[in-house]
């Protein structure tokens, strides 16, 4: 199961409503488990609690597999924090949602950012967490020369990084960048080990 936050009014960031917050009160907690749904996929977790997801955890309720991080893990410099969190809460993996327009322009951007993956992937594993990359329909759109060698930064990416770096296609962002999910999943085999699958359009 994925819980993504809807922030539905932002008067501080200790104010923002949002399901993931609203998941770690015990009674949605335990109602979610109800329905055998006890790994999530989270995103924006920090405010949560390490000690209060951990004990959801223990006492066998839900538990945080998956967390979509935020891009400053690329350049964040208080990486032990970060490292115990997901270690308190017992997540193993952690994946960048999205890269903003500067970091996917052009094929030497896209190779800068694919060294940024790779310090990532190589700190978080030494920790016993893997890392990856969620994709967003701009990545998927194709960098013609000047700019690029015909190859999209999801492709740049794929081919720049180990086999055990997660490449998370998500089927609405990669149909509305112009892919095809069957080809672009098969093209990199056991690389989609987690996957969004989402409708797009007229329900396609």
């Amino acid at each position: 199961l994925g819980l993504f936050p809807t922030k539905t009014e932002r008067r501080g960031f200790e104010d923002c409503i949002d399901s993931v917050g609203q998941l770690c009160s015990e009674r949605l907690a335990h109602g979610v488990a109800l329905f055998s749904l006890h790994v999530l996929e989270a995103a924006g977790i920090f405010f949560v609690s390490s000690r209060h997801l951990s004990r959801l955890r223990d006492d066998r309720v839900i538990r945080v597999a998956n967390q979509h991080g935020v891009v400053s893990f690329l350049v964040d410099d208080d990486f032990d924090a970060v490292i115990q969190y997901h270690q308190t809460i017992g997540c193993d993996t952690v994946l960048v949602p999205w890269l903003p327009l500067e970091k996917r322009t052009t094929l030497a951007v896209c190779e800068e950012t694919a060294t940024l993956f790779m310090k990532l992937y190589k700190k978080f594993a030494a920790h016993g967490v893997r890392t990856g990359f969620h994709i967003h329909g701009e990545d998927a759109l194709l960098l013609e020369p000047p700019a690029g060698d015909g190859r999209s930064p999801w492709e740049i990416f794929a081919e720049a990084t180990p086999a055990d770096f997660i490449l998370q296609y998500d089927t609405a962002n990669g149909l509305q960048g112009g892919t095809d999910p069957v080809a672009t999943i098969r093209k990199h085999p056991g690389r989609s080990q987690l996957l969004h699958l989402k409708e797009f359009g007229d329900g396609t």
